[in-house]
């Protein structure tokens, strides 16, 4: 029926065959690079045999075609997952090899998924490596590989860490292994080392005090009345309650925000929802005394309705304010929806039609607002023209008492705001010279809004920091990185390196990667990253997860690979821990494994029983306290430790009055990546803001600047995770008598569910 020729489809689609086919018929790795290149050489063969197959006339009279296209879509749809299967065959099939090669790494012999991923030689790598699997064995063991292999000599590697602590660690231990001092280097040390070699001299590298500096800006500035009112409005308003009632989906998730977040206003009531803050607070800014929820002075209870008892009431007047939760079409907010199980939105507005009636009946004036404004941003605005239109008397604010609280000495307000546009300065650093502020925007007019008053408070100040900058003639880190990526880029600076193994990858930030994507585009390299997304905790310093939750879109066609296989913790706390981390849809999920002979386990406490636990403890087993927040430490003073600092400036020294003799290390959750310790304490396990997680809502500003990488909520789980599992035998959360956290409750019901479980 269809004539057949060299040049017609069913040429084409035997020649796509042999191809798809053959890719994994040798003994070879199948690169997920050379993949991609025939899955795009042959989708046209693809859709063809498609078409083909959807022929009537070829079902019925020519089956060999309808075969042969079967044959290649086949071949074609399943190509991703068969190469990736042989290539885990080819690297089983190496595995002695390899293991001859690697030998043992500080007295320690490799597992299987640790020298597969040393094996699996393709063009692109991540391992994702859980806590305490052995990614540095695995690092030291691939360079090992590579040198004694004869793949690379050590001129040929680089191996790219994040702290001088790491690289450190790495340089010795690779030493020891191999017996070479290995390129081994932080980001910024890099970028240092290309910016001496092309422009002849090592650049100066700024000792600014970033948040001194900010701080000290922002008291100059405030002396402007413009800044100051911007300044006052933001710190009072914008930055309170930055979420919107609409961003919840569900109940439990609201209900659980407000537990941990109460509703104070600035004189101390307590409201029950967002705008009712936002309200409350303008009213109390402006010296309009009201009452909160006092009854209506007319008795109206009957069988479908209670007594109603307005928002606010205007004290002296008969004016009442009510905030109504629902959006521009009618509807109340999602969670609502999902409190009642059906739409409440009908029953809702036939209360609010009662409520009009009742003052109208009644002669009384009623300010409507509604949520939507709030999500709008013009909340505040029509409020004040309400009130305004009210005859209520208004005091207007003065924004010297913001300017007073400043200057205060030690003041908390100035910290917070000068750390918040510290970061936002690293931030701004980090996209480059050419980033412009103003092309932030925010999810909504509320957001927008506030991201224009941020902007305009942060402008001045960075562009003072870059004048400060070029007066000393000297650069910050991020300027390192970024013209270290320009030299590169331009072709002033080139390599001969054929490997290049990051560790830690998953406190890649934007300026990090754009200095080593313009060495791989300048010189190809194969590249190997190593990190754990359950342990990305940066982010306040520009890390992005994405880099590692999407890392194909960054480096393109890869291999992913994992170690499962923890040799710290095991038992009850591997368990929970994994069972916490895989309950976020925002992580890779994974099951680490431990050794089954013993039993980490994790246990809640509260700060009277510290004392009794560290005692204990034998002398010989090693102790850890961490914290939130470097001031937790203060919490161990009613429980019978005292604590001074270290001269590393990083840790304390706490010693229990019972014994003090011993001597225990605390340090910052964020200190404590990458280190262990027999049994660990983690402090502050309370709900509400500063406790942990921390439940402060992030800033709109940093939100904007930190696109792409998640959310802080994520980022408290991740770091609670972190310190959970710097154990090996035993961590404790400490909580409050009265309870603890959100984490610590959501661990003692996984706890629940592991004990509910029936045997099989």
């Amino acid at each position: 029926m269809f004539k057949r020729s060299s040049s017609g489809p069913d040429s084409r689609l035997e020649s796509a065959i042999e191809e798809l086919g053959s890719l994994c018929s040798s003994g070879k790795f199948a690169d997920p690079v050379e993949v991609q290149a025939l899955l795009r050489k042959h989708s046209t063969a693809r859709e063809e045999a498609e078409s083909i197959r959807r022929r009537l006339l070829v079902r019925l009279l020519d089956r060999r075609l309808l075969g042969r296209c079967r044959v290649l879509i086949e071949l074609y749809d399943g190509l991703e997952g068969a190469a990736h299967s042989h290539n885990l065959d080819v690297a089983r099939s190496i595995l002695p090899g390899i293991r001859r090669s690697v030998g043992e790494i500080d007295g320690h012999r490799l597992d299987g998924q640790q020298l597969t991923a040393i094996g699996m030689d393709v063009s692109t790598r991540l391992v994702i490596a859980g806590a305490g699997t052995g990614k540095t064995t695995t690092v030291v063991g691939l360079v090992k590989h590579l040198v004694q292999s004869g793949r690379a000599s050590p001129e040929e590697v680089l191996v790219l860490s994040f702290t001088n602590a790491t690289v450190d660690d790495l340089s010795s231990r690779i030493m020891e292994a191999v017996g070479i001092r290995a390129d081994v280097c932080t980001f910024h040390r890099l970028g240092m080392r290309i910016l001496a070699s092309c422009d002849g001299k090592v650049p100066f590298v700024s000792r600014i005090d970033l948040p001194s500096f900010v701080g000290d800006r922002i008291l100059e500035l405030a002396s402007d009345s413009s800044y100051l009112r911007d300044l006052d409005s933001y710190l009072n308003f914008d930055t309170r309650y930055q979420v919107d009632e609409r961003d919840f989906k569900d109940s439990s998730d609201y209900e659980r925000y407000i537990s941990e977040n109460p509703l104070y206003t600035m004189d101390g009531r307590k409201v029950k929802s967002l705008g009712e803050a936002d309200i409350a607070n303008w009213l109390i800014a402006h010296g309009i005394r009201f009452e909160y929820e006092s009854p209506y002075p007319i008795d109206t209870r009957k069988s479908e309705y209670a007594q109603y008892r307005p928002d606010f009431h205007i004290s002296g007047m008969d004016v009442y304010i009510e905030y109504f939760g629902i959006g521009r079409d009618g509807s109340v907010a999602p969670f609502m929806r999902s409190r009642h199980g059906d739409d409440p939105s009908e029953e809702y507005r036939k209360g609010m039609e009662w409520k009009f009636e009742l003052h109208a009946t009644n002669g009384t004036r009623l300010i409507a607002l509604y949520s939507y404004q709030r999500s709008e941003g013009t909340l505040l605005d029509d409020l004040e023209s309400a009130v305004r239109g009210s005859g209520i008397p208004i005091q207007e604010r003065d924004p010297t008492v913001t300017l007073s609280r400043l200057r205060e000495t030690d003041s908390i307000v100035l910290g917070r705001i000068s750390r918040e546009f510290s970061t936002a300065i690293t931030l701004i650093e980090g996209r480059g010279r050419g980033f412009d502020l103003s092309s932030l925007q925010g999810s909504d007019r509320r957001e927008s809004r506030i991201l224009q008053r941020a902007c305009r408070l942060v402008e001045p100040i960075y562009d003072a920091y870059r004048q400060e900058l070029q007066m000393r003639g000297e650069i910050d880190f991020e300027d390192m990185l970024n013209l270290a990526a320009e030299r590169v880029s331009s072709g002033m600076y080139r390599h001969h390196l054929r490997y290049v193994i990051v560790d830690e990858y998953q406190d890649m930030s934007r300026s990090r990667y754009d200095l080593l994507r313009s060495l791989r585009e300048s010189g190809g390299f194969k590249l190997f990253c190593v990190g754990d997304d359950w342990q990305s905790i940066y982010r306040f310093n520009g890390s992005d997860v994405g880099y590692i939750l999407d890392f194909e879109r960054y480096w393109g066609p890869s291999e992913v690979l994992r170690i499962e296989r923890t040799y710290r913790f095991s038992g009850e706390l591997l368990r929970i821990s994994n069972a916490f981390m895989n309950s976020s849809p925002n992580q890779v999920h994974k099951e680490l494994v431990g050794d089954p002979g013993s039993d980490s386990v994790l246990r809640t406490i509260t700060m009277r029983m510290v004392s009794e636990a560290v005692s204990g403890i034998p002398p010989d087993e090693s102790i850890l306290m961490l914290g939130r927040f470097r001031h937790d430490v203060v919490s161990l003073e009613g429980g019978g430790f005292q604590w001074r600092p270290c001269p590393d400036g990083r840790t304390l020294t706490v010693t229990p009055e019972s014994d003090p003799s011993r001597r225990i290390v605390f340090m910052t959750i964020h200190g404590s990546k990458g280190m262990q310790a027999d049994h660990v304490f983690v402090l502050n396990n309370r709900t509400g803001p500063g406790g942990f997680p921390d439940t402060r809502g992030e800033s709109a500003l940093i939100r904007s600047l930190l696109d792409g990488s998640g959310s802080k909520a994520d980022d408290e789980r991740r770091l609670f995770y972190v310190a959970m599992t710097r154990a090996r035998k035993a961590t404790y959360l400490v909580v409050p008598e009265d309870g603890g956290s959100a984490f610590v409750k959501e661990c003692r019901e996984l706890s629940r569910r592991r004990r509910r479980r029936p045997r099989p």
